[in-house]
C-alpha cells in the first residue's frame, strides 16, 4: 500500500510498548544499583528520554534481529517461481543420493526477514488496531493538552507579577553574585498567585516568589534563591519540557510516567546537593523545605508542586539528612559516558521486534484454504480445488498447497521451511493472446479486514531458453509457478487474492494497451 495502514501503526505502537519498558528498566537498575549522585541519576533518566524519543526512528532504520529459521534456504538459486519445482527435486545441499540438507544455506530467509511491502503479522486482537489508534492519538492529544494548560497557568501566575529591584531579597541576591554562587544576574519576580518559589523562562530565567516571601527570614532566602539558581543553570525548566512531551506520546504507558517523575525528583536533589555543597547546614535546609511545603499545602494551584507532594518531599528529606549520600556534581565525561552507554542500550532494543515466528501456532499450514462459494465473474471453481479464470482462450489457474502436498514435494528435512509461507500454485495457459504477462509484485493477497500482504517472488515463470521477460507467456504455451507469501495470521479466514495489470495486448513499442484484474477468493 502507499501509506501507512492502521495495522501497521497499532503493531508499531505495540513494540514502542514493549521496547520502551525495556530501556526504563535498564535505567531504573542503573540507578538502584550503586549510591551515584542525584544529578548523575538525573542525567541517566534524560538519557533515558532521549533514547525513547529516538526509538521510533532506531526501529525503522535498524535492521531487525530475525529469527526466522534458515530452513528457508531450500529455495536458494531459484530466481523465479518455476525454480522451485527445480529446488523441489534437487534442493541445494541436497547431492543426488543423499539424505542431508546443508545445515546452513542461504536462500529466501533474507527476503523473510526483512519487512514485506505491506505486510502485517498480528494476533487475534488485530481486528481491534484501528481502534487503539484512535484511542492512543486521543490520549495524545489530551496529554499535550494538559502540558498547555500547565503552562498556561503559569503565565497567569506571572500575570501580574513585579520585579524585585531592593529590598532583601535583591541584597542577598547581589551577594551570591559577588560570591560567584550566581554566574550572572537574575531577576526575581514577585506575584500574589504564586504558591511556592518557581524558576521560569527558558532564555533568561526568573524566580518568581509569592508575596508573603518577602517577609521571610534573610537564610531562608539565600536558601531558596540557592536552590532556584541551581535549577536555571542545570537547564531543568527545558529538559523537564522535553521529558514531559515525550511522556505525552506514550501517555498510555505506566512506567514512562514513573520515569517522567523521577526525572523531576532527581533534578529537585540535584539542586539540593548544590545548596548543600554551598555551605547550607542540612538540617537547617530541611527545616526551611517543610515549613514552605506546609505553608502552601493548603493552596489548590500548588498540588501539583513537586516541593508540595508528600512522597517527593519525604524523598528529599531523606536525601538531606543521609550523611554517605554523594552530591558532587555531574561531569561532562560522565554525561557522555551515559549517552554512549544508553544509546548502544537502546539501539540493541531497537532491533528487536515481533518475530513472525511468535504467532500463534495454528497457522495457515495447520488449517488449510479452500476456494470460496462465491467468486467473481468469470471465475470458476474445480472439484480438485483450482480456481480457473477464463477469458477467451486465455486460462489463470491459481489453487493453495496444502501442507500434505507440500510434504510429498519436497524432503521431510526441508518441512520446516513453509511454516513461515503461504503458497500457491500458479498456472497460465494461453491460446489467445500473442503475449501475456503477469508481474509477480503486482500480485497481492488481503484480509476480509484489510491486511495486505504481498508476493515474496522475484518471478513468475522460467524458460530452458532465453527470453526478455520472464514472466512472458507467449501464444500457445503454458507455463506454471509458485507464488508465495509470508505466512497467513492465525485469526484471518477470508481471503482473497488479486493478480493486478495481467497484460493482455502490447503496442508496438511494448507498452501495455490492455490489462485486466484477476481476483481469486479463498477461505478457512
Amino acid at each position: 500500500m502507499a501509506g501507512v495502514s492502521p495495522f501497521d501503526a497499532a503493531r508499531f505502537l505495540l513494540e514502542m510498548t514493549i521496547k520502551c519498558a525495556g530501556i526504563v528498566s535498564i535505567v531504573w537498575l542503573m540507578t538502584a544499583l550503586g549510591r551515584s549522585s542525584a544529578a548523575l541519576r538525573h542525567a541517566l533518566w534524560l538519557a533515558a528520554f532521549l533514547a525513547l524519543l529516538a526509538l521510533p526512528a532506531f526501529s525503522i532504520l535498524l535492521p531487525p534481529l530475525s529469527f526466522v529459521s534458515g530452513s528457508s534456504g531450500i529455495f536458494e538459486g531459484a530466481s523465479s517461481l518455476y525454480d522451485v519445482e527445480a529446488a523441489v527435486k534437487s534442493p541445494p545441499g541436497l547431492s543426488p543420493g543423499s539424505s542431508q540438507v546443508d545445515s546452513n544455506p542461504p536462500g529466501l530467509a533474507g527476503r523473510l526477514d526483512g519487512p514485506p511491502a505491506s505486510g502485517h503479522s498480528g494476533t487475534g486482537s488485530s481486528r481491534l488496531y484501528p481502534f487503539l489508534l484512535a484511542l492512543w492519538l486521543a490520549g495524545l492529544i489530551a496529554s499535550l493538552s494538559g502540558l498547555v494548560r500547565d503552562y498556561r497557568s503559569i503565565r497567569r501566575w506571572l500575570a501580574d507579577a513585579c520585579c524585585v529591584t531592593s529590598g532583601l531579597w535583591a541584597d542577598i541576591a547581589a551577594e551570591l553574585e559577588r560570591s560567584g554562587r550566581i554566574r550572572r544576574p537574575i531577576r526575581i519576580l514577585v506575584s500574589p498567585r504564586i504558591p511556592v518559589p518557581v524558576t521560569w523562562g527558558f532564555i533568561r530565567p526568573a524566580v518568581a516568589i509569592p508575596l508573603a516571601a518577602q517577609t521571610w527570614p534573610a537564610d531562608r532566602i539565600r536558601i531558596v534563591l540557592l536552590h532556584e539558581v541551581a535549577h536555571a543553570r542545570r537547564g531543568d525548566q527545558t529538559t523537564q519540557l522535553f521529558a514531559r512531551i515525550i511522556a505525552a506520546f506514550y501517555w498510555f504507558h505506566p512506567m514512562v510516567w514513573h520515569a517522567f517523575r523521577r526525572l523531576r525528583l532527581e533534578q529537585e536533589k540535584a539542586c539540593d546537593d548544590f545548596v548543600l555543597n554551598a555551605g547550607q547546614r542540612s538540617s537547617s535546609y530541611g527545616r526551611h523545605l517543610m515549613e514552605i511545603a506546609m505553608n502552601a499545602r493548603h493552596l489548590n494551584s500548588a498540588a501539583s508542586l513537586p516541593v508540595v507532594q508528600s512522597s517527593s518531599l519525604g524523598a528529599r528529606i531523606r536525601a538531606l539528612v543521609d550523611e554517605q549520600s554523594d552530591r558532587r556534581p555531574v561531569q561532562w565525561r560522565q554525561m557522555l559516558r551515559v549517552g554512549v552507554l544508553i544509546g548502544c542500550v537502546s539501539c540493541l532494543i531497537a532491533t528487536l521486534s515481533l518475530a513472525d515466528g511468535t504467532r500463534n501456532a495454528e497457522t495457515a499450514d495447520k488449517v488449510p484454504l479452500r476456494p470460496a462459494s462465491e467468486q467473481a465473474e468469470g471465475m470458476t471453481v474445480a472439484e480438485d480445488g483450482w480456481v480457473r479464470f477464463a477469458q477467451d482462450r486465455l486460462r489463470v489457474y491459481l489453487r493453495p498447497m496444502t501442507a500434505e502436498e507440500l510434504s510429498r514435494l519436497f524432503p521431510v528435512q526441508a518441512q520446516g521451511a513453509f511454516q513461515d509461507l503461504t503458497v500457491f500454485r500458479l498456472k497460465v495457459s494461453n491460446y489467445q493472446y500473442p503475449k501475456v504477462r503477469i508481474d509477480p509484485a503486482s500480485i497481492v493477497l488481503r484480509s476480509a479486514d484489510g491486511r495486505e500482504w504481498r508476493s515474496l517472488a522475484p518471478a513468475l515463470f522460467d524458460r530452458t531458453y532465453p527470453l526478455p521477460e520472464a514472466n512472458d507467456v507467449f501464444s500457445g504455451q503454458e507455463a506454471s509457478g509458485y507464488v508465495w507469501f509470508k505466512a497467513l495470521d492465525a485469526d484471518v479466514r477470508d481471503i482473497q487474492v488479486t493478480v493486478k495489470d495481467v497484460v493482455l495486448r502490447f503496442n508496438f513499442r511494448g507498452e501495455p494497451v490492455q490489462t485486466v484484474d484477476v481476483t481469486y477468493r479463498f477461505g478457512r
